[in-house]
């Protein structure tokens, strides 16, 4: 058997080509660490780059990913062969439907740039369509995928004309949905007012119907403004009335959900040992819920901050490493970047400097994912905050103006401006 290759120097190897992404993910997937490394004074500061990967193992794993690659392939091709004979036997909502097949394949795979590709000629075809469902049920997903990408500027618009058309076929349940995304795409932009008038206008419709299922969402998100506007009491008492809804609900994975947020409000307060409860609560319910890795991950990295805040740090670093592990066997990289920037948040309160190593991989990972620009001004503006908190202040503000150029550069100059103010005045 041949001996590894570490992992860094393998996707070293590898072109930046679409149609290696699958080959790439197995690639991380099938690295493992080295218990020697691991159990090194320099273990604690290992990252997926310096796993290992054995070719022989990785060559046998292949052999099994072809088959699914084929099948994935071959039902993107049946869909487009699909639309193509709907479209001709002039069948538009049939040809839509087709396309949109094929976007939830790649989203099912995580290819979310592809997905929102099949989806843009999904949209072309339905709005030639006369009945305006196809329209609006693509431009929601056009909206879910952008705010799933990070680009909630352009999921405001599918949004808001998806709203438009709701609201002139009376469609109450489709008007709740699109309320909802701009309310979720303008607490992406930290636009809190906003967020909070569009879920509430989303309530009132909801009030009164069958839509349990979206009130407690609803709730959720009012939540998370409230949180983020500083009001955590008011955060609680939401998620309160979501969890006493949720309960009447088959829905494991909104439960969990549900607590998992309550128990980030509650470690924001400094209540950990509650934070700890609610988690853990959390994960209960994860365990009925269908596989979430995402979901599971999220989970992790907020146990981790919770036992931070008990002073416990080898636990948070526990559920910190569970969390990588279950984004490399997911597949999540953009999973993996929030990894490797709690671990550097974890280096930054021990003023370690090593933990630099954690950036720098989130900012390998992010290039690997292809840049995206709200994500580019994330990573940077935390590895900035690390350099501050250890002193480096020159080195510090060389990453927030690099943070807030990607910002600007994604067109969300508000937060550009947000990093700028805040860092004058943490700098001054």
């Amino acid at each position: 058997m041949t001996s590894p290759l570490r992992l860094e120097r393998a996707l070293r190897l590898m072109p930046a080509v679409e149609a290696l992404e699958p080959l790439r993910m197995l690639l991380m997937a099938a690295s493992e660490t080295d218990d020697a490394r691991k159990w090194s004074s320099a273990g604690m500061y290992l990252t997926v780059g310096k796993r290992s990967v054995n070719v022989d193992t990785l060559r046998g794993q292949l052999d099994q990913l072809m088959p699914r690659i084929t099948d994935h392939v071959t039902r993107l091709y049946e869909a487009y062969i699909t639309a193509l004979a709907a479209q001709h036997a002039g069948d538009g909502a049939a040809a839509a439907h087709a396309l949109a097949r094929a976007a939830d394949e790649e989203a099912g795979v995580r290819r979310l740039p592809q997905a929102r590709a099949w989806l843009e000629v999904a949209f072309r075809v339905a709005t030639e369509l006369n009945d305006r469902g196809p329209e609006i049920e693509i431009l929601n997903r056009l909206g879910e995928t952008d705010l799933a990408l990070g680009r909630p500027m352009d999921a405001s618009r599918f949004f808001q004309r998806m709203l438009v058309l709701a609201e002139a076929g009376f469609d109450h349940d489709n008007v709740i949905r699109a309320c909802h995304g701009l309310g979720r795409a303008a607490l992406a932009r930290r636009q809190y007012e906003g967020a909070r008038a569009w879920c509430l206008r989303a309530l009132r419709h909801a009030a009164g119907g069958s839509h349990a299922l979206h009130t407690v969402q609803l709730e959720r998100t009012m939540a998370l403004t409230s949180w983020r506007q500083g009001f955590k009491d008011e955060a609680l008492e939401r998620l309160a009335v979501a969890i006493t809804t949720a309960e009447s609900l088959d829905a494991p994975a909104e439960m969990a959900l549900l607590l998992k947020t309550r128990g980030e409000v509650q470690a924001s307060t400094g209540a950990a040992e509650e934070a700890l409860a609610s988690l853990r609560e959390s994960g209960a319910w994860l365990r009925r819920a269908p596989d979430d890795p995402a979901l599971r991950t999220d989970l992790h990295l907020a146990l981790a901050d919770a036992f931070e805040l008990a002073r416990n740090p080898v636990e948070a670093e526990r559920e910190l490493r569970s969390a990588e592990q279950v984004a490399i066997e997911g597949r999540l990289t953009d999973r993996l970047v929030d990894v490797y920037l709690a671990l550097g948040r974890l280096s930054g309160t021990r003023r370690d400097e090593t933990g630099f190593v954690f950036f720098e991989q989130a900012i390998e990972l992010a290039h690997i994912m292809g840049w995206n620009l709200a994500l580019e001004g994330h990573v940077f503006e935390e590895y900035g905050r690390f350099r501050h908190q250890l002193g480096s202040r020159d080195e510090a503000q060389a990453h927030f103006e690099r943070a807030a150029r990607s910002f600007e550069a994604s067109g969300d100059s508000a937060a550009a401006e947000r990093l700028r103010t805040e860092t004058a005045s943490a700098t001054a």
